[in-house]
């Protein structure tokens, strides 16, 4: 895979979603950012999580996103490009041409002038729907589109700026791409050896007291 340009990087604070049965907050609201922004084990700088259970960490400090979610899902939701911001969908980094099919998980990759890993796939939740004005079922009509993009662990922090590049510098001998390892999660792909292979990368994230099969929702 060639270098991808960084289109931008973007961070948020909480914020009130609207359409919720109760009062929720949620930093899924993210704006593009300029000049160099520090990304470090749990994240940019500016970059705030309200659900720490389910969002940021070490093994989610950057959500990466792909320009083909946006060829994608833009005309479906009637939005612009010429005025829609990068961040739309909660990505902390947008990357030019970011494909589910060609990245793997357990790639390492440079991202500006830190080193990042690769850990796993989005799970899209029913924030998503509820920031766009979507109805309940666009969580699973997002994953099942294949352009989800993936979590990156911070292995090296360091700046990341909008206008360097993306590049992988490792692959694992196990690799699976994100888009396959996502089709194994959501159980529309049934490939045992598949998924045993996409357990034994060696840089899958194992938080405490989980298992790579748990950690993967597998």
């Amino acid at each position: 895979m060639s270098d991808l340009p960084i289109l931008s990087v973007n961070v948020g604070a909480p914020a009130c979603l609207l359409g919720a049965p109760r009062p929720l907050a949620s930093a899924i609201f993210k704006q593009p950012v300029s000049g160099r922004v520090w990304l470090g084990p749990e994240g940019f700088d500016g970059d705030l999580q309200v659900d720490r259970q389910n969002h940021g960490g070490t093994e989610k400090a950057v959500y990466a996103l792909g320009t083909t979610a946006y060829a994608h899902w833009l005309p479906r939701l009637n939005l612009d490009p010429a005025t829609t911001p990068w961040g739309l969908f909660g990505e902390t980094v947008t990357v030019d041409g970011l494909d589910d099919r060609t990245i793997c998980l357990g790639d390492t990759l440079r991202l500006g002038a830190a080193v990042v890993v690769v850990t796993q796939p989005r799970s899209p939740c029913f924030k998503l729907a509820l920031k766009l004005g979507q109805p309940s079922d666009f969580p699973k009509r997002f994953w099942q589109a294949g352009q989800i993009g993936c979590y990156l662990r911070v292995r090296e922090p360091g700046e990341v700026t909008a206008g360097t590049v993306l590049t992988v510098l490792d692959r694992d001998a196990n690799a699976v791409s994100v888009a396959k390892v996502t089709r194994l999660r959501f159980g529309t792909l049934d490939d045992p050896i598949l998924l045993e292979r996409a357990l034994k990368i060696a840089a899958l994230a194992k938080p405490s007291g989980q298992t790579s099969s748990d950690h993967l929702n597998m």
